[in-house]
């Protein structure tokens, strides 16, 4: 894709197109080196200029690191990129929801290779993150003129799913109590 617009914006839109593209590859036809390369090319586009407040960088980071950790088969890569959404979203304002699902495929990644405590430090660090999340979009959160039942429900299927993962991990690593 080329275009002349080099500013945030532009590597924003541009990066956004290729995040789609990528998903494409991925889920439509299976041409998981073909989702690599648009992938990356995100990345490549918003590694030196982006929104401040955007997530699209760590949105790609996190498609990438999923893309190497299940279908490339290569997790030391994955893991690395999922680590760097972490860090770079940790610095982005309401990036809970972008933030919950990079905790989500990294849990994965580490219960797919038997670290079980890794897995459920990652899925309890998921559900603070939710908690904040559930926090941000309830009522009392936004005032009743601004709430969103959509954003809610999505902040608490959230939640609910990763009590679940966790407990699936609790039970995977071991504890009988779960």
């Amino acid at each position: 894709i080329l275009t002349n617009d080099q500013s945030a914006e532009g590597n924003e839109r541009q990066a956004a197109v290729l995040v789609k593209l990528g998903n494409y590859y991925r889920n439509n036809r299976k041409n998981f080196a073909e989702a690599e390369k648009r992938y990356q090319a995100a990345v490549a586009a918003l590694s030196n200029t982006r929104s401040a407040q955007s997530t699209l960088y760590g949105e790609a980071l996190t498609k990438l690191g999923s893309l190497y950790a299940r279908e490339l088969q290569k997790p030391a890569e994955g893991e690395k990129f999922l680590k760097d959404a972490i860090g770079y979203l940790s610095m982005v304002r309401l990036s809970e929801k972008s933030t919950a699902q990079v905790l989500g495929e990294l849990a994965a990644l580490y219960s797919q290779q038997a670290r079980f405590a890794e897995a459920i430090e990652a899925s309890k660090r998921k559900l603070e993150v939710a908690s904040t999340l559930l926090a941000r979009t309830s009522v009392k959160g936004t005032g009743i003129d601004k709430w969103n039942a959509e954003e809610y429900t999505d902040a608490f299927s959230v939640y609910i799913r990763t009590v679940l993962v966790l407990a699936k991990d609790h039970k995977a690593a071991g504890d009988a109590q779960s």
